[in-house]
């Protein structure tokens, strides 16, 4: 959220690497009861490869003016973050003869920060800053008890109820207990009715709390968690190798954490913070979804969405949003663990904040091409491959803008975040 581009020269400026192991183990106590055991730990590290953050720095004067310096090539920093997290948990599931299902799950989870630093140019060339000059607030850690239950109630051979409820306990952020109920009536084996409410809460990440020592952006230690309220209606219909979905949906976003709107961070002044929105975020809008089965081996399938948004604040539709949006795919499988895929993906024009004088961000189209071989060389082994954006076009995200002190509109990036052109991607995985 930092609304800086990197050098156009052709190289990795910002890697993202995600390591994970589980290990789950599910055993039959009796005929009703199944117990499944749940551990693993996740691994996460961020780098920064020379972000050219700004050419010209401003040092505030005692008279309350500032000072502006050029520094060769810019202000640069080379950030570095890694995470770690180690969890475990249980699920207790009771099918008895009746009609009813109940499922008691329970997970503890310890997330900490790793080594983090950031290595800057000073008068003295390139330095490595740790602890109080450190651009994140190091040893942060993060503990979570979690207890949830479920309850399905086959109220007639049509009917399905379902109802739960979760508690969740963080030692930095306090304790949060959120619903969830829905409704499944089946008028018969092609048409089906749904309905569904619940409500979920994210709290605010280590960079939202604890970033600190830049001009860039300030953590807020004072943050509420977001909390978000979802309802849903929907519609299936099914035959012989045809569904089709249609949901209508509404949700409600209260205390959406964000990065201040205007903030002129470049221009000199107090360093922007994160902070909870003043307004409710709402949406509203329906979904269209089909899949076809063209032959034993040819899938056809695709969605259309519509999305109104109210920004809460202004009233006007959320920065960054589009009200279309489509997928089309074809998914071809020649013969066993052997499938491909083309799909075509279209976002509608996007809106801008209200202040922001240029057009909606065009329209944009691409296509990806993705290919999978499992149980390659042996069983559990699964290949996958494939090409973002096939055709190189060109799509961008909006930037946004900040105001001057004498409240005119500035522009860091007029022309918006460009996006990659073509990517390739090859992943190699294995289950056992």
């Amino acid at each position: 959220m930092l609304h800086i581009l990197p050098s156009d020269d052709e190289r990795i400026a910002v890697s993202n690497e995600h390591q994970a192991l589980e290990l789950t183990q599910k055993l039959n106590i009796s005929e009703p009861l199944k117990l499944e055991l749940r551990a693993g730990c996740r691994r996460y590290e961020l780098d920064m490869d020379k972000i050219v953050a700004m050419q010209e720095i401003s040092i505030p004067l005692p008279d309350g003016s500032s000072m502006y310096i050029t520094l060769p090539g810019g202000s640069i920093a080379d950030p570095h973050y890694e995470e770690e997290e180690l969890y475990v948990g249980a699920e207790l599931i009771r099918r008895g003869k009746g009609p009813h299902t109940f499922l008691l799950g329970m997970k503890y989870s310890d997330m900490k920060t790793e080594d983090i630093w950031v290595d800057t140019n000073t008068a003295d060339g390139m330095e490595r800053w740790q602890g109080d000059k450190n651009w994140l607030l190091e040893d942060r850690n993060r503990r979570v008890y979690s207890a949830y239950l479920q309850e399905v109630f086959e109220m007639t051979d049509h009917l399905t109820l379902t109802a739960g409820l979760r508690y969740d306990h963080y030692n930095d952020m306090g304790e949060y207990l959120t619903p969830r109920a829905s409704a499944v009536y089946r008028l018969n084996d092609r048409h089906i009715f749904k309905a569904q409410y619940s409500q979920a809460v994210l709290p605010p990440t280590f960079t939202d709390l604890h970033s600190h020592g830049n001009s860039l952006i300030a953590g807020n230690r004072n943050l509420d968690s977001e909390h978000i309220r979802s309802g849903e209606l929907g519609y299936i219909y099914r035959n012989s190798g045809t569904t089709g979905r249609v949901t209508l949906f509404y949700s409600e976003l209260e205390d959406n954490i964000e990065y201040p709107k205007y903030a002129d961070a470049i221009g000199g002044g107090e360093t922007p913070q994160y902070r909870n929105a003043d307004g409710m975020i709402k949406m509203m809008g329906f979904e269209l979804e089909f899949e076809r089965m063209l032959r034993d081996n040819l899938r056809l399938g695709g969605n259309l969405s519509f999305t109104d948004t109210d920004e809460g604040e202004t009233g006007e539709p959320l920065p960054g949003s589009a009200r279309w949006l489509a997928n089309l795919a074809v998914r071809y499988t020649p013969v066993r663990d052997y499938d491909f895929a083309l799909r075509h993906h279209y976002v509608g024009e996007r809106h801008r904040a209200p202040d922001d004088d240029r057009d909606k961000v065009d329209a944009c189209d691409t296509w990806d091409l993705t290919a999978n071989i499992h149980n390659l060389l042996a069983e559990g082994f699964t290949l996958r491959g494939g090409i973002r954006n096939l055709f190189g076009s060109r799509v961008s995200d909006p930037s946004p803008v900040f105001k001057y002190e004498d409240g005119t509109i500035g522009y860091n990036y007029r022309d918006d975040f460009p996006r990659p052109g073509r990517e390739w991607w090859l992943q190699l995985s294995y289950d056992f």
